[in-house]
């Protein structure tokens, strides 16, 4: 039991606590759907958070075409560098 000096410090929901191993995050490209002719996905990371003043313009809602407060979640992207270009023929 921790005492009442120095109580427990930080939340066991994040154990354990250690630095990662690599800097850029796994992801699972083929569960990206995409159009053809466009980026199937770029790497962010998330910076912080914000609220933006907004008009809302959702069909039967109490607040339509009211000015409401939202949450919004700020993402910051590195640079894009093109490794490999691939081409391909029509037919």
């Amino acid at each position: 039991m921790p005492t009442k000096k120095s109580p427990r410090k930080g939340s066991l929901r994040f154990w354990p606590r250690k630095r990662i191993n690599k800097f850029c995050p796994r992801v699972n490209w083929n569960a990206i759907s995409f159009d053809e002719g466009t980026l199937k996905g770029f790497i962010c990371y998330k910076k912080g958070m914000a609220s933006a003043y907004v008009k809302e313009n959702t069909p039967n809602s109490m607040t339509k075409n009211k000015k409401i407060i939202i949450p919004v979640t700020i993402l910051e992207c590195p640079p894009l560098k093109i490794l490999s270009v691939r081409f391909y023929k029509n037919n």
